[in-house]
């Protein structure tokens, strides 16, 4: 195995760079860090998530929900297939347990990305995908929502979630 670029420093900057939030998390601080940035915000602590998430109902005083989120939920939280480093994208993939409005339908939205699965292209993020096998859908996210068609004024939230937070999760040593 050689050495491998620095990808997750380019790839929080340009999470950044696309109008996205991020920070850096142990595996046992993912919970308290989505309950830190929901407060941060003013919003309940009511989350709806994936069946394959590491949330649980309780943890760090979150309300979690998983399933298919209803037009009520203001927060979903999904792990990522992968971060893409060149982008700041995140690939979501849809499967049996992560329904893929779980990425389009809460105006909060906040992705779960291992620090391992940070990769440096979106040739590099495709080529992950076509490995597990294909999924019935997979979006790249780079930021919030956003339009400019309104008057040419750019709106955030205007066909998805009005912000993207990012989890960028350390490997376990």
């Amino acid at each position: 195995m050689g050495i491998r670029p620095p990808w997750s420093r380019l790839f929080l900057a340009r999470v950044h760079t696309a109008a996205g939030t991020a920070e850096r998390v142990a595996p046992a601080a993912v919970a308290a860090a989505v309950a830190r940035w929901l407060g941060g915000l003013g919003v309940a602590l009511d989350v709806v998530t994936s069946l394959d998430s590491p949330l649980r109902d309780g943890e760090a005083g979150l309300r979690v929900r998983q399933g298919r989120p209803t037009p009520e939920d203001r927060t979903a939280v999904v792990p990522a297939l992968a971060g893409v480093a060149e982008t700041g994208s995140v690939m979501v993939e849809a499967t049996a347990d992560r329904p893929g409005l779980l990425s389009f339908l809460p105006e909060n939205h906040i992705v779960l990305v291992k620090r391992s699965d940070v990769v440096g292209s979106l040739d590099a993020a495709l080529q992950r995908l076509r490995a597990g096998g294909m999924p019935s859908s997979a979006v790249f996210i780079t930021g919030p929502s956003r339009t400019g068609d309104i008057e040419q004024t750019l709106q955030l939230g205007a066909h998805g979630p009005l912000r993207l937070h990012v989890l960028l999760i350390d490997d376990p040593a």
